[in-house]
């Protein structure tokens, strides 16, 4: 939901967006403003302390992120994990990757995601989850996260960075296409 609202009148307005008629609590208010902000771009939640935002606000809120991230559900982690997977060129899922010619990648991509990337799509599903007033990842809170992450992560070899017609975007919405949820079941 986008708001032309500033961030400091945030503390006077509830998650429904209706304006409050009991004052509300510092701690709270501290957390709306951090709900409001970042509603956008849930990956900033995870490296920015706003010096307006109390340290307990901040507690809490790395508090709930990391318990989401600890309740989600082994179908979440095997999806990014999948992801993951058909980033790099060395994997066989790789593969199955393939562009507006029907082509796979092979040649354009020289170092896919990461460990390191799959811990930081989980943590910020789990924020786009805090974000939404929700105590579970859904997928579309990975795909979100990983069109926003992925390309700043994967390495495009010469040929892919002299080519027009492609970007690590490009690619990243391929994987998307390609790598489906299989569900909880």
């Amino acid at each position: 939901m986008h708001t032309d609202r500033t961030f400091q009148d945030a503390a006077v307005w509830d998650r429904n967006s209706q304006p409050c008629t009991q004052p509300t609590p510092p701690l709270r208010a501290d957390i709306s403003v951090v709900k409001l902000r970042f509603r956008q771009h849930p990956l900033r939640l995870l490296v920015t302390i706003n010096s307006n935002i109390t340290t307990e606000a901040i507690e809490i809120i790395r508090s709930k992120v990391a318990d989401i991230t600890a309740r989600a559900s082994q179908a979440i982690a095997m999806y990014v994990v999948d992801l993951m997977r058909a980033t790099r060129p060395t994997d066989p899922t790789f593969a199955k990757v393939l562009d507006k010619e029907r082509k796979p990648y092979y040649g354009r991509i020289a170092v896919g995601g990461s460990l390191r990337v799959s811990k930081l799509m989980m943590d910020g599903a789990a924020c786009n989850a805090w974000l939404d007033s929700r105590e579970f990842i859904s997928p579309e809170d990975v795909k979100i996260v990983f069109r926003a992450l992925l390309p700043e992560h994967i390495r495009l070899t010469d040929e892919a960075l002299h080519d027009e017609g492609f970007s690590a975007e490009t690619f990243v919405a391929s994987v998307i296409e390609t790598v489906t949820f299989a569900g909880d079941g």
